[in-house]
């Protein structure tokens, strides 16, 4: 077994930093020969006086010689080329990669055009698992980065999720660094519950040679114990909600070594301000410090819920870095976007005019499948989109005692929102748009402005709150009937709001499975 060098003299000099810091101080000085302590400080960001203990340590232990200036030793040279990685590296490539951003960006151009029918010929997306395919030159920036970061040579890399093929990407960046393609064969593993991406990566990691490892999981279950504390790094693009957010990063954690200084790349969509404070603290609960954010760093094809872009951030591991989702246990919660916020789709069949309702309680759940399988009805494999819709305005079998509507009204007319009159009206007239029967109402006007409302009807109830400085009202509906017409009752108030955009969620309350 090899001696733990650095190890060793992290823990001799006491050092509150992490080991990537006295990897970076070896490989300095193994690229550039003999350098000062106060330029080996500067380039560390550390006091000289630390930066000359570890020099010390690195002495005592025989990787560095004091022989006209610092130096490897001929012992030091052999751990740094195999326990770093630095072994049948092109190190002119390398060096050049870190120091020259426009070299950086002419070899991601390269791969781009080069592998470009790689991205292009990859399973199509499951939207109902938040998939969206990112460019290839996407793909390419995100390895890029990673070896900016250090987080590349020598260090086994995981791919929380992989439906962008960011492993692929950094096996093909690696066969460009290495002279010897079969050189530190560190991995990159994937985990993905997609048995389509895992089967597409592995033929792709047999073609190219790359050091890609599969595993085929749905991140609701432990991860198997044998990948705990294994990796230097991961990548994830999780689900676009906070669930999906702090079980990803869990999962990731839970491989990530125990180690401070490790860096995670986080691809996720830009959020109003509050949500993001809410990712913030996701992230600072699990023990990491957000060193870099890159606004518009993703670029993905077609994903409309992302405005085709989203930020990517780097993380950096602390020294109490925790899971939020415990290890050993299984996420009961609901993660996807099409899970929290209910929505289906209704194909009209081109031949029969079947129509086919398409969501996460359907056995068919996107288009793509009902083509394959082609209509229930008649078997044509041709459709048309008629309407995407809320859950709740499909007519479909009953499977709860009542039905909680959550509705987001964005850009309303501020004036009629400050209205109470014009409001109580308003919710007074779609409840008869509903064919609902009206027991009371009460409506209240804050100071400054602002109106609440509620309405009780024999069928339940119906609640308003506006925010008229933020153009913006949450209604709620609840019903224990399945006669009321929900639809015209909210296309009534998305018309009268003056609202821009209107958005739902839709929770069955009191499950018959349940009961």
């Amino acid at each position: 077994m090899k001696e733990d060098y650095i190890g060793i003299v992290k823990e001799r000099v006491r050092l509150k930093e992490g080991r990537s810091v006295l990897e970076k101080i070896l490989s300095i000085i193994y690229f550039e020969g003999n350098i000062s302590n106060k330029e080996l400080a500067f380039r560390c960001t550390l006091p000289i006086p630390v930066v000359t203990a570890i020099k010390k340590e690195f002495i005592r232990v025989g990787i560095l010689e004091q022989n006209k200036g610092i130096q490897l030793t001929k012992q030091g040279v052999d751990f740094v080329d195999h326990e770093l990685g630095f072994f049948g590296l092109d190190i002119e490539l390398y060096k050049t990669l870190l120091d020259d951003e426009k070299q950086r960006i002419d070899l991601i151009t390269k791969l781009s055009e080069q592998y470009a029918f790689i991205y292009e010929n990859r399973p199509q997306v499951d939207v109902t698992i938040d998939q969206a395919k990112c460019t290839v030159n996407t793909a390419f920036r995100r390895a890029m980065l990673c070896l900016e970061n250090q987080s590349l040579i020598g260090k086994n890399i995981l791919c929380v999720g992989d439906d962008d093929l960011i492993s692929v990407a950094i096996g093909l960046l690696l066969n460009e660094l290495y002279y010897d393609k079969e050189a530190n064969r560190k991995k990159v593993c994937v985990f993905d519950v997609d048995e389509r991406y895992i089967q597409y990566i592995i033929v792709l990691a047999e073609r190219y040679n790359l050091p890609i490892e599969c595993l085929k999981i749905d991140l609701r279950e432990p991860l198997p114990i044998s990948y705990a504390n294994s990796f230097d790094c991961f990548f994830t693009d999780p689900p676009y909600t906070t669930e999906g957010l702090s079980l990803f990063l869990s999962r990731g954690v839970s491989a990530l070594k125990n180690e401070k200084g490790l860096r995670v790349f986080l691809s996720y969509g830009h959020k109003p301000i509050d949500e993001m404070k809410k990712v913030q603290e996701v992230i600072l609960n699990l023990g990491f410090a957000i060193t870099d954010i890159y606004n518009a760093f993703n670029e993905y094809e077609g994903a409309s819920l992302l405005a085709n872009v989203s930020q990517m951030m780097v993380l950096q591991s602390g020294e109490d870095i925790k899971t939020i989702v415990p290890e050993e246990c299984k996420y009961l919660d609901k993660i996807y976007t099409g899970e929290l916020r209910q929505k289906s789709s209704v194909y009209e069949c081109k031949k029969c005019k079947e129509k086919i309702i398409l969501d996460h309680n359907s056995r068919i759940r996107t288009i793509e499948q009902l083509k394959k399988e082609g209509c229930p009805n008649c078997g044509n494999k041709v459709f048309d989109l008629r309407k995407k819709q809320p859950s709740f305005l499909l007519e479909r079998e009953k499977r709860s005692l009542s039905e909680h509507i959550l509705a987001d009204f964005y850009g309303c007319t501020e004036s009629i929102l400050k209205d109470n009159e014009l409001i109580q009206q308003y919710m007074h007239e779609a409840a008869e748009k509903a064919n609902a029967t009206i027991v009371s109402e009460k409506f209240h006007t804050f100071s400054p402005w602002g109106v609440s409302g509620v309405i009780i009807i024999k069928e339940s109830h119906l609640t308003i709150h506006t925010w008229p400085e933020y153009k913006y009202a949450a209604v709620d509906l609840f019903t224990c009937g399945d006669t009321l017409d929900l639809r015209s009752a909210m296309q009534y108030l998305e018309e009268k709001l003056g609202c821009k955009k209107m958005e739902y969620n839709d929770i069955s309350r009191g499950l018959l499975n349940k009961l």
